[in-house]
């Protein structure tokens, strides 16, 4: 469920009017955490997966 209203919250930041938008905060930075995070959840699988395998 978290990651649902992650990405809920980034899609309604994404919708915000231009003139309501925080002053300096950059357009990139949303796309820059989503892909991160899932970098790290791909990491994490990998992982998870090569452990799972050796047993």
């Amino acid at each position: 469920m978290g990651s649902a209203t992650g990405l809920i919250s980034i899609l309604l930041y994404l919708n915000i009017p231009e003139d309501l938008r925080l002053v300096g905060f950059r357009e990139g930075i949303p796309m820059l955490v989503v892909v991160l995070s899932s970098i790290v959840t791909m990491v994490g699988l990998l992982r998870n997966t090569r452990v799972t395998n050796d047993k």
